[in-house]
C-alpha cells in the first residue's frame, strides 16, 4: 500500500522506539518521498519481491519512493532509531550541484555501514535533524535541508555498502508473508502446515512454491534462521546450550548439537571457543 508524506510537510524526522518483534504488517511503499534511516539498536531484515537485505545498529538504509517493501526484527534486541522522510523537491539542489550519479547510486545500493567514528558522526546528525525538526519554526525546512546535503555527503564520502541478496525471480506474497513468519516465529514450534493455515492457503502448494522460488525447502530455511540465531547467542551470551536451544526452536540442546555439528562441520561448543584467541577446540 503506497503511503504519502502526510502534514503539508516536504521533510519530517521522526525518532523511532518499537518492540524487538515489531514487523511490517504488509509490504508498503512511499508514493512520493525518500525514506533515510539509521538504526541506533536492534537488527532488522528488509524483504521485497525482488531483494533482501539486513542492517544493525549503526547502519544507514534508503529507501526510494514506489519501492514495495517490508521489514522485520532479525533478534530480540528492542529497534530504535531515526527515520527522515524528504520529497523529491528536497533533494533537488543536492542533485544539481551533487550529481544525480552520486544520489542515485546512494539509493540504488539501499544500505550503508561505516567504521566506528564515522558511524558516531552520522548518528549525531541524525539527532541534531531531530532536535531541529521539533523547533518546528516558520524556517525549519530550510535549516533540515542544509543538514540533509550535510549528511548525504558524509554518507556518500565513507559509505561501506552492506550486502543484499538478489532473488532469480521476484517472490510471491506468500512466500514473503511465510519469510516473514518464520523470522519472527522461529523460536515457536512452528512447521509448514502451522505457517500455511496462517497465509490461508494449502500447506502442499506452499511447500512447491517456496521450494521453487527459494531453491531450499521450507524445512531447510527454517533451519537455517534457527541455527543463524544459535550463533548469534553462542557468540554474545554465556547461555547453556540447552537454554540456547529452547530460545531458538530446537527441542533440546542434544538436537541443536546434532544440527550445529551436520550444517557447520563443529560443534556449538567449539564455534564459541573460536570466538576467544585463547581458546581451542
Amino acid at each position: 500500500m503506497p503511503f504519502p508524506l502526510t502534514d503539508n510537510k516536504k521533510i519530517t524526522v521522526q525518532a523511532k522506539s518499537l518492540p524487538a518483534d515489531y514487523c511490517m504488517p504488509a509490504l508498503q511503499a512511499a508514493s512520493d518521498h525518500y525514506n533515510l534511516g539509521i538504526v541506533t539498536s536492534g537488527d532488522r531484515c528488509t524483504i521485497t519481491p525482488i531483494e533482501a537485505f539486513e542492517y544493525h545498529a549503526g547502519y544507514v538504509s534508503m529507501i526510494p519512493p514506489l519501492y514495495l517493501h517490508r521489514t522485520m526484527s532479525l533478534s530480540k534486541e528492542p529497534y530504535s532509531g531515526y527515520l527522515i522522510k524528504f520529497m523529491p523537491e528536497v533533494a533537488a539542489p543536492f542533485i544539481e550541484h551533487g550529481g544525480r550519479e552520486i544520489f542515485d547510486e546512494l539509493y540504488e545500493k539501499k544500505i550503508h555501514k561505516f567504521e566506528p567514528e564515522t558511524t558516531e558522526a552520522v548518528i549525531g546528525i541524525f539527532r541534531e535533524m531531530y532536535i531541529e525538526y521539533r523547533k518546528d519554526k516558520p524556517y525549519t525546512e530550510q535549516i533540515l535541508q542544509g543538514m540533509l546535503f550535510r549528511l548525504l555527503d558524509m554518507i556518500w564520502e565513507n559509505r561501506i555498502s552492506g550486502e543484499r541478496k538478489t532473488f532469480e525471480t521476484p517472490l510471491k506474497e506468500p512466500v514473503i508473508q511465510a519469510i516473514t513468519i518464520i523470522n519472527q516465529q522461529y523460536s515457536e514450534e512452528i512447521g509448514l502446515k502451522y505457517v500455511s493455515d496462517k497465509i490461508g492457503i494449502a500447506d502442499a502448494y506452499l511447500s512447491r512454491l517456496f521450494k521453487k522460488q527459494m531453491h531450499k525447502t521450507f524445512s531447510d530455511y527454517l533451519l537455517e534462521v534457527r541455527l543463524e540465531h544459535s550463533k548469534q547467542l553462542l557468540i554474545t551470551t554465556n547461555k547453556s546450550i540447552m537454554e540456547i536451544a529452547g530460545e531458538t526452536g530446537f527441542c533440546n540442546g542434544d538436537y541443536l548439537s546434532a544440527c550445529f555439528k551436520k550444517h557447520e562441520g563443529i560443534t556449538p561448543t567449539c564455534f564459541r571457543r573460536l570466538g576467544s584467541p585463547l581458546l581451542f577446540c
